[in-house]
């Protein structure tokens, strides 16, 4: 909770750029109050992160960059909602099923730390946002050509 207050004071101070990308580690320990702290925490705030995803997109980046981080999810989620409701290919739903669960998994893990800056958790959450991408311009791909090939038929006939 301490971090997550930091952060909390940090936005306030600036909410439009915040203090840059990768800069809380270097700047919460000035945010910090001592009635707030435990006895894991250090007292030149020179440790650690916010332990949560989002706190620390807000704090490094302002609200612009918490927005960001949120568009990101929801457009991924609901990317991978639209695969596996519309594609015609059982395969390709069932990736997509998957890659959203481990989506899904992170994003709530994400409230309460902040992985993604590391590589062992970085590049399975961008595979599998990447992967939900791919799937979903096919599916528009495949939508668009149909669509064409109506469109032909209509004016033929």
């Amino acid at each position: 909770i301490n971090r997550w207050k930091c952060a909390s004071r940090m936005v306030s101070e600036r909410p439009v750029f915040g203090f840059g990308p990768g800069t809380y580690v270097f700047q919460y320990g000035t945010y910090q109050q001592s009635s707030e702290m435990t006895i894991i925490s250090t007292n030149t705030g020179d440790l650690g992160d916010a332990h949560s995803e989002y706190f620390s997109a807000m704090s490094e980046t302002g609200f612009p960059g918490m927005a960001l981080w949120i568009g990101i999810t929801l457009l991924t989620m609901a990317a991978a909602f639209r695969v596996i409701y519309k594609h015609t290919e059982r395969q390709a739903r069932i990736t997509a099923l998957i890659a959203l669960l481990g989506l899904v998994t992170y994003y709530t893990h994400a409230f309460l730390n902040n992985y993604s800056q590391y590589d062992k958790i970085a590049v399975p959450f961008w595979a599998f946002t990447s992967e939900i991408v791919v799937l979903d311009m096919g599916l528009r791909r495949n939508e668009k050509e149909v669509e064409n090939q109506a469109d032909n038929l209509n004016a033929e006939g």
